[in-house]
């Protein structure tokens, strides 16, 4: 429940983060983003290291979030997604995609079930 909260209250400070003119609250706002996240990451380390199927991987800022997951030691994961797209992707960005798993799996909706039984056969 603490770590729900967290993330609520680091999302709302997201918002503010975004939406408030204020440049002195900005950078208070910051710094709490910053703690805030710190101490998700602290809590989700806890619970060990997880495997995640992760949908529609063929999208920049997923890989990024992915390849970020993997550097943290929080999650490894199952990419389903239109293969080339990802490796195009991955390339772009400088991403090793070795000791990920792809399922190439072009169409979006069998691309959300094939991730779902990924998630559920770990």
């Amino acid at each position: 429940m603490r770590l729900l909260l967290l993330f609520v209250d680091f999302c709302r400070l997201v918002w503010y983060y975004f939406n408030d003119n204020d440049s002195l609250r900005a950078e208070r706002i910051r710094l709490e983003m910053r703690n805030g996240f710190d101490e998700i990451v602290a809590k989700v380390k806890e619970c060990g290291r997880k495997t995640v199927a992760v949908s529609v991987a063929q999208d920049e800022a997923v890989l990024e979030a992915v390849r970020e997951a993997k550097r943290l030691g929080i999650a490894d994961a199952i990419l389903v997604g239109d293969a080339a797209q990802i490796k195009e992707i991955a390339k772009s960005i400088d991403m090793d995609l070795a000791g990920y798993e792809i399922i190439d799996e072009p169409d979006m909706i069998q691309n959300f079930l094939r991730d779902l039984c990924a998630s559920h056969a770990e």
